[in-house]
């Protein structure tokens, strides 16, 4: 039977694989300049910031779970595990899952309501 360890990094390694697999070409990076340079940077890293999304929604669920056990027994025994332990993992998991939607906001108020492109101020 395989260790926990062999197991997590199984499942990375698999999800690193169908996130980073070779896609097409899309048909906007076909042409020149600076927008096809800018369109290809960001058809590459699309695949990146869908595992770091899921990234952090793991590690956030695993810390609010964990916050949640340390609560419990802050409540069982308030000695022997101190609040700020449990407090602290509840936050940063919170945080870790608002990471993905604030990115999404971020972008959505770059692009202009449009996701994926991102709009440029005119040039004088």
């Amino acid at each position: 039977m395989k260790t926990l360890n062999d197991k997590f990094y199984g499942v990375l390694a698999a999800g690193t694989a169908a996130v980073l697999a070779p896609r097409p070409a899309s048909a906007a990076a076909a042409g020149s300049g600076l927008d096809a340079i800018v369109t290809n940077l960001t058809d590459a890293f699309e695949p990146v910031a869908g595992f770091i999304s899921i990234l952090c929604y793991l590690g956030g669920a695993a810390l609010v779970a964990q916050g949640l056990l340390k609560l419990k027994n802050h409540i069982d025994a308030p000695e022997k595990a101190p609040l700020k332990d449990a407090l602290g993992r509840l936050l940063i998991g919170a945080g870790l899952i608002a990471i993905p939607f604030m990115i999404s906001a971020a972008i959505q108020t770059l692009s202009g309501g449009e996701e994926g492109t991102v709009t440029r101020p005119a040039l004088p």
